[in-house]
C-alpha cells in the first residue's frame, strides 16, 4: 500500500452545488482584512417585512419582495433628529 501526501482539499459537494455556491459567494463578497474597506452596507428605512413566499431558500439571486411600512415618514420632527443622531453615530 502506497499513501501519498494530500494536495488537494478534499470536497464533499458537487463544484456546483448550491450550499458551495453560498459559502464561495460568502467568503469573496464579506470577506475583509485589518485596515481594508470591502465591505458595503446599505440601510433602509420604512421597510415592514421581506415577502419571501412562494421562494426557495436556496435561491440567492431572488431574495423576496419588499413590503412597505406605509405609515412610515420622516415628517415629524423628532423622526428627523433621531436620523441625525443615527447617521452621526454611524461615522
Amino acid at each position: 500500500m502506497h499513501v501519498k501526501r494530500i494536495t488537494d482539499t478534499e470536497s464533499f459537494f458537487p463544484e456546483n452545488h448550491e450550499i458551495l455556491k453560498y459559502f464561495n459567494k460568502i467568503l469573496v463578497q464579506f470577506h475583509t482584512d485589518a485596515g481594508t474597506n470591502l465591505l458595503s452596507v446599505s440601510l433602509m428605512f420604512g421597510v415592514k417585512d421581506l415577502s419571501r413566499k412562494g421562494l426557495s431558500r436556496w435561491d440567492q439571486n431572488n431574495l423576496g419582495t419588499v413590503v412597505w411600512d406605509r405609515s412610515f415618514t420622516m415628517a415629524p420632527k423628532e423622526n428627523q433628529i433621531y436620523m441625525d443622531k443615527f447617521c452621526a453615530d454611524l461615522m
